[in-house]
């Protein structure tokens, strides 16, 4: 039991110093200028801000998926709405599955780009992504 409070004390410590340490490299301190602040090496305070900004990566990846499934699941709904307008041969209805389907392939990135590549005579590669929108 006390070894369970020892660790969530020593957890909640280290949360601290990496909220503290990131907000000082926002504010422009160097690792070293933190280091000498906080207490701890220099080696410390790079590792805790790299932790921090790994957890702020992870939570807007988290974030992102989440916008990403409201996103998909309106499009769902919308689709289902269209669809029986479309199959009664309405042209304005069949359009806007099309663009829906379009903007789904968007989000999912299944459309592969289309790449021009041209070898130069000097060794240089010219590569240009070749774009369908307007």
């Amino acid at each position: 039991m006390a070894t369970a409070r020892k660790r969530t004390g020593t957890l909640e410590r280290i949360v601290e110093r990496r909220t503290r340490v990131l907000a000082l490299r926002i504010g422009g301190g160097s690792y070293r200028a933190i280091a000498k602040e906080i207490g701890v090496s220099v080696k410390t305070a790079y590792n805790d801000v790299q932790a921090s900004m790994d957890e702020l990566k992870a939570l807007k990846a988290k974030r992102a998926e989440q916008v990403l499934e409201i996103e998909l699941s309106r499009l769902d709904r919308l689709t289902q709405a269209m669809w029986p307008k479309a199959i009664q041969g309405n042209t304005s209805a069949v359009g806007m599955l099309v663009r829906l389907a379009e903007r789904r392939h968007k989000l999912l990135g299944l459309d592969a780009p289309t790449k021009l590549q041209h070898d130069l005579a000097d060794g240089f590669t010219f590569t240009m992504k070749l774009s369908d929108e307007k």
